[in-house]
């Protein structure tokens, strides 16, 4: 009897102290995944650079067919609609995607410089369209996050 005690006590007290019985453990999320190494990490970034490409591409066009536009290259104004309407929320959907990622220790400043320089790209290409329309050569607001991107070796991403 005494036996069986004990092991109710050491089962109750398991329960309390150590599976989560306490208050400071409930609805704590599961441990974080380690970061990742070099190549995943540029492979990550890649891939959803590329699916979101694709994904913006299929928008474009879709916009495109929607508006009735069959220019290969539209107007001004309509390239500067499509640009805020169609491919900069989906740049911000990138930018929300590769916040996600676990880049390894080495590369966590990179990542998170390109990732300024992406937001202030879109920024600015949200005030002024034009910009991303009609690019010069000296100028582009995303000059800045593809070079960031191509440093971290990731050649898919850094672009509206």
């Amino acid at each position: 009897m005494r036996a069986r005690l004990t092991s109710l006590l050491l089962s109750l007290a398991l329960f309390v102290f150590g599976c989560g019985g306490s208050d400071s453990n409930e609805g704590s999320a599961a441990p974080s995944p380690p970061p990742l190494t070099k190549p995943q990490f540029v492979k990550k970034m890649n891939d959803i650079c590329f699916a979101n490409s694709q994904d913006q591409a299929e928008k474009v066009e879709a916009y495109k067919r929607a508006h009735d536009i069959s220019a290969a290259i539209p107007p001004l104004p309509v390239q500067e609609k499509i640009i805020v309407q169609v491919i900069l929320p989906i740049v911000h959907e990138t930018i929300s995607e590769l916040e996600e990622l676990r880049p390894p220790k080495s590369e966590e400043k990179n990542l998170k410089a390109f990732l300024r320089a992406l937001e202030r790209a879109t920024e600015i290409s949200e005030k002024t369209p034009r910009l991303l329309a009609e690019p010069s050569k000296d100028y582009e607001p995303y000059m800045s996050a593809r070079a960031l991107a191509a440093e971290i070796g990731s050649y898919l991403c850094g672009q509206a």
